[in-house]
This record gives C-alpha cells, sequence and structure tokens, in this order.
C-alpha cells in the first residue's frame, strides 16, 4: 500500500514531515525503529534510494542474512545515483568482517553489469581485487564474462579443465566459447596428451556444437593418440550435430574401426530420435551366448534384471571375478568393482562389458612387451625402471623382465575380452548389470548367490 501511495512521488514523501522528523529519531521516542525504516527504504524508489541503501549495507547493525534482500532493491532503480552508490559499495572496506565487505562489493560489482570500468583506475582496481578474491568460483565465470576481462580467459580454461564434469567447469569452458576464443582452446587441444584428454572432457560436458569444428580434426587425425581421438569423438557424440556427424562418416566407411566401439552406446542411447534410431543400424549390438542378436542399448536399459542372479553371472559364466576385485573376493587385475554403481551410469555399464575397448581406465592401460630374445608378453604395466619391466598377467601375477633390449608397445585395446556377452544370455546380461548397480559405497556387498 505504501508503495502504491507513494509511486512517482517518493522523494517528496521522503522529505515531508512528519516521516523526516520519524527517521531523524530512529530508535527513539517519537521516531520509528530501525526496521521499520530499513523496510520502507528497500521499497521506495527515489533519487535519494540507493545512497540511503549503501547506507544500510555498511551499517553493523544490518543483519548480514538480510544483506542480498537490500542488494535486490537496487535491481528496481535507474539512473546515476545507482551507479554511485553502488561504486561507492564496491570500494568499501570492512577490515573487521571481510566476509561481509566481501559480499557485499561482489554483489555492487556484478549490478554494475557490462560498464567500461577501463578507463577509471580507481574502479578498474576494485574490479580486478574482487575478481582475484573470487578466482576459482563460479561468481569469477560471471564477472570475467560481464567486464569482458579478456586478460583473464587463460584462467577460465585452467578452471574449466579443473572441472571437467561440473557446472563450474561448463560454464568457464562456455563462456570462452562465447568469447570466440577457439585458438585458446586449440592450443589446449594441441598439448600433451593429459591436457587435451581434459580439455577434451570438458567440451563434452558442454555438448556444445560450436566445439565441433575443434574436435572433428581431431577424430581424424590417425597422429595423435588413440585415447585422445577416443575423447573427441566422446565430445562429438554428446551434441546433436556431432552425433550425427559421426553417423554419417560411419556410412561412408571414414570412421576408424577402432572409434566405432567408443561411439556405438552415446550414439544409440542418445535423446535425439533422428540419432539413436540410425544409430541402432548403424552400429548393430553383438550377438549374446544363445547367438541371438541383442537388442539396442535402449531396450537394454528398460529391461528389469535379477541382482541375485547377476551375482552368479559374475562368479561364474561371466567370468568377471577371474579379473576384478568386489569386496575381498576376486582378482585386481582389472579396476576395482567394489563401488562400481557410484561410478557408472546404466548406459556406460553396458558398454564397458560389451565395448571393453570403448574407454580404458588410467593405469589400465593394455602393453605388448617383447624382450630382448622374443619373447612377447602381454598385460597391464605394473612398474618400469631402467633395469626392469614388470607386467600383470591376465591372471593378476606380476612378472618381470630385462628391460635391456626389450620393446615396450601400449595396445589400442583392452584387457577384458570383447567377447563376454558370449558366454550369456541377454537375460545374464542385463541381470549382471543388475548386480553391479548395487555396488556402491556404504552398500554392503551381496557375498552369496541363490
Amino acid at each position: 500500500a505504501l508503495g502504491i501511495g507513494a509511486d512517482g512521488q517518493w522523494d517528496a514523501f521522503m522529505e515531508a514531515e512528519p516521516f523526516k522528523s520519524a527517521v531523524t529519531n530512529l530508535d527513539k521516542p517519537g521516531g520509528m525503529s530501525r526496521a521499520a525504516w530499513r523496510d520502507i527504504v528497500w521499497r521506495s524508489r527515489g533519487k535519494q534510494t540507493p545512497a540511503l541503501l549503501a547506507e544500510i549495507l555498511r551499517d553493523p547493525s544490518t543483519p548480514t542474512a538480510e544483506l542480498p534482500r537490500f542488494m535486490r532493491a537496487f535491481d528496481y532503480l535507474q539512473g546515476p545515483e545507482k551507479t554511485d552508490a553502488l561504486w561507492d559499495l564496491a570500494l568499501t572496506q570492512t577490515p573487521d568482517e571481510p566476509a561481509r565487505g566481501a559480499l557485499i562489493a561482489l554483489e555492487s560489482i556484478q549490478r554494475l553489469g557490462g560498464a567500461n570500468v577501463k578507463n577509471d583506475p580507481k574502479h578498474a582496481k576494485a574490479l580486478a581485487g574482487i575478481v582475484d578474491r573470487t578466482r576459482g568460483t563460479a561468481k569469477f565465470v560471471l564477472l570475467v564474462d560481464r567486464f569482458n576481462l579478456n586478460e583473464r580467459h587463460g584462467d577460465l580454461l585452467t578452471l574449466a579443465q579443473a572441472n571437467v564434469q561440473a557446472q563450474l567447469g561448463v560454464d568457464a569452458v562456455r563462456v570462452l566459447l562465447n568469447k570466440r576464443e577457439n585458438g585458446l582452446l586449440a592450443s589446449a587441444l594441441a598439448a600433451d596428451t593429459p591436457a587435451a584428454l581434459v580439455t577434451l572432457t570438458v567440451l563434452g560436458t558442454a555438448a556444445d556444437e560450436r566445439a565441433n569444428p575443434l574436435l572433428l580434426p581431431i577424430v581424424n587425425d590417425t597422429k595423435r593418440p588413440l585415447d585422445v581421438r577416443r575423447e573427441a569423438a566422446r565430445a562429438l557424440a554428446r551434441n546433436h550435430a556431432g552425433g550425427l556427424a559421426l553417423l554419417k562418416m560411419a556410412k561412408d566407411g571414414q570412421l576408424d574401426e577402432r572409434l566405432k566401439i567408443t561411439v556405438a552406446v552415446p550414439l544409440t542411447t542418445a535423446i535425439w530420435p533422428d540419432v539413436h534410431k540410425e544409430a541402432a543400424r548403424v552400429f548393430p549390438l553383438p550377438n549374446a551366448g544363445n547367438q541371438k542378436a541383442l537388442p539396442a542399448i535402449g531396450a537394454l536399459l528398460k529391461e528389469r534384471g535379477d541382482a541375485q542372479r547377476g551375482r552368479q553371472v559374475f562368479t561364474t559364466r561371466g567370468t568377471c571375478i577371474n579379473c576384478h576385485q568386489v569386496g575381498t573376493e576376486g582378482k585386481q587385475t582389472g579396476p576395482n568393482l567394489t563401488e562400481i554403481g557410484d561410478k557408472l551410469a546404466l548406459p556406460a555399464m553396458f558398454e564397458s562389458i560389451l565395448y571393453p575397448s570403448a574407454g580404458i581406465s588410467v593405469g589400465y592401460e593394455t602393453y605388448e612387451l617383447t624382450t630382448a630374445e622374443g619373447t612377447v608378453v602381454i598385460g597391464l604395466l605394473a612398474d618400469k625402471t631402467a633395469d626392469t619391466i614388470r607386467i600383470k598377467n591376465v591372471e593378476g601375477i606380476v612378472l618381470s623382465y630385462p628391460a635391456k633390449g626389450a620393446e615396450l608397445r601400449k595396445l589400442d585395446t583392452s584387457l577384458m575380452p570383447a567377447d563376454l556377452q558370449k558366454n550369456m544370455t541377454q537375460q545374464d546380461l542385463v541381470d549382471l548389470v543388475a548386480y553391479l548397480r548395487t555396488l556402491k559405497k556404504g552398500k554392503e556387498v551381496m557375498t552369496t548367490g541363490k
């Protein structure tokens, strides 16, 4: 009611009696309560409102929990008075309560929009200080974007690479795409394998088609490491245009056979009907143990499995226990699966069984060792020194060989067999995945089957 009555007349009303006297005597006899005054200022829309809001925000008696509410009041104001008050707040220092001061300064800077601060040294310094204090946060990304801080784009890239599957990383890399920083991203993709992989992963998480011109050349570059090309293919499969491009390459015979198994599951389970329908035709699943063709991954995802039976499959005809450990059972040749239910989504579980070479975990790459005498050994690289190379074989046994004269080569395929499904029926496969989904942190491991 107060807002309606004072609409268009706020300055006159706030200078009139008895309001003016009541404000002069806040929290005194004849005056009004400070809390009531704060609420009236919060609702006001006069030219003096920004300065009064700044006074309230700087007042130590204003509860910290209410600061965001008074900052939001600026969103309804216009004019130079608003800009002056916000800059004044941004420059405010509160040594006794640094967290409170940082909140006010950051909220003020954000409300200044894309104002050109570079021509004002004082304002530029204030902004730089706030940006430094928010490094590594979502606020940092917002400020770099809003104020066009090109000199901070390298920091955005680092932030994205450190948060490859998080909202923070996606926001950072999307700002780089918005700012057309393809050169910076291309440099990261051309760097050593670890840097290239994390950059590819965050581009995939962002699922932004604008990254496709950076990804497609990597997929087709046979000089790049296979794991880098695989990650580029996965990233392409995460967006619609990229999925269609991969399908066209596959149909035209231009997609490396080793990459087909990488993209088969993500494309056959894609959310876009035109992609997953065509992918089911282009990438048919291998036959199960009864020689019946498996349905598309999308159909397998809808089937219900029996975890108890899946436990039996795991320990018997599935042969999983021969290389993987769950709890205290099994061997540690491959990754420990005790908490796999927390780590892999349902489609990824089917993919890891049907296409084990599509994504090989770090530390579980397969190596071929040829000794000076011509002996060939295949397994996981357990250790390598100037004198000795130690290989863990499929049985989980570590064997040592002289390094002198030996040739060590990393293979493109997983040590895990690519046709395990031939030992199982379709229902066995579904039951096995149902069991794997129960393997989660803090959950008791099922140790016996029925």
